[in-house]
Order: structure tokens, then sequence, then C-alpha cells
């Protein structure tokens, strides 16, 4: 048979009330994490992709890496040989190091000492990256290093990686 809300119990409904208010309070109240922020950013980034950063370069995706801490960015370079590429590298190199230190979007991840990787791709390549540069952030600034565990340094390409083996 059916009841009125009034035969319930004060009591139950109260203490349904309260379960419910808890369960809603508790669900409502998680706070993202920097590492789930950071991940959902690179998330959010590569569904934009590919994104045109000039005329020849792509951004194919972007992830968070956070046994790292870091950041890494997929670039494919079109219609640049892997050669020019090469002979660029250090130029390429001070202006992504510049890029990061002048972007004032980069300072919060920079202050939180995140690193960031930045691989290059060209069409010239059979899907291994031509330049690999990482930055480490650190308490005394930014700064070029090696890849955690890669073995590729930073400015190298997988060949000269390849032939110091």
């Amino acid at each position: 048979m059916y009841k009125s809300f009034h035969s319930v119990p004060l009591r139950k409904v109260r203490d349904g009330g309260l379960s419910l208010l808890l369960c809603v309070v508790t669900l409502s109240c998680h706070k993202e994490t920097k590492a789930e922020r950071y991940a959902r950013e690179a998330r959010e980034t590569t569904l934009q992709c590919p994104m045109a950063i000039d005329a020849n370069t792509t951004m194919d995706s972007m992830v968070y890496t956070p046994t790292d801490h870091r950041f890494t960015y997929y670039y494919k370079v079109n219609g640049v040989a892997d050669s020019i590429l090469l002979a660029n590298k250090e130029m390429l190199r001070q202006q992504i190091h510049n890029r990061l230190l002048n972007a004032p979007d980069m300072l919060p991840y920079i202050h939180d000492r995140l690193s960031f990787r930045y691989v290059y791709h060209t069409n010239d390549s059979t899907n291994a990256p031509v330049l690999d540069f990482v930055y480490e952030s650190t308490k005394n600034g930014l700064h070029p290093s090696l890849p955690q565990g890669e073995g590729v340094d930073s400015v190298a390409t997988l060949s000269e990686y390849n032939s110091k083996k």
C-alpha cells in the first residue's frame, strides 16, 4: 500500500537527507590536483590537434607524464628536410627556451617546476624523432637538460644518439 510522506518517521527522513547531503558535498568538494589538471590540459590540447604553429610546423599532440612532471609536445615539420632542421637545431633550441621564458602563460608551469620536452619529426623521418629538446624547471630557472631515461642528448638527433651507442 502507498504511504504518504507524512507517515514516514521524521528520523528516517532526516537521516536519509543527511546522507544524501553528505554524498553531494563529498563529491562536489573533490578538488582537482595539479597532476590531474595538467593531464586534463594535455588531453584538451591534443583534442585540438593537429594544430598549425606556422607555415611548416604542426603540433600533433601533447602529453603530461606525472612521473617525470613533464609536458611533452610532439611536432611535425613539413616541407623541411631533416638536414635543414638539424643544421638549425641550436637556433631552434634557443628559440624554444626564449619562448618558454617570455610566455606569461608558461610562468605558472615553470614555477611549479614542470619540465618541457619538444619532439620534432619531419616527412623524411621514419617516425623517429629528428630533434628532442628537454628543459627542466629548477629553483634556479629553466635549463636545457637530458631526457631522463631516454639517453638522448637535449639537442641530439636520433642518428647521433645511435652513433654514440
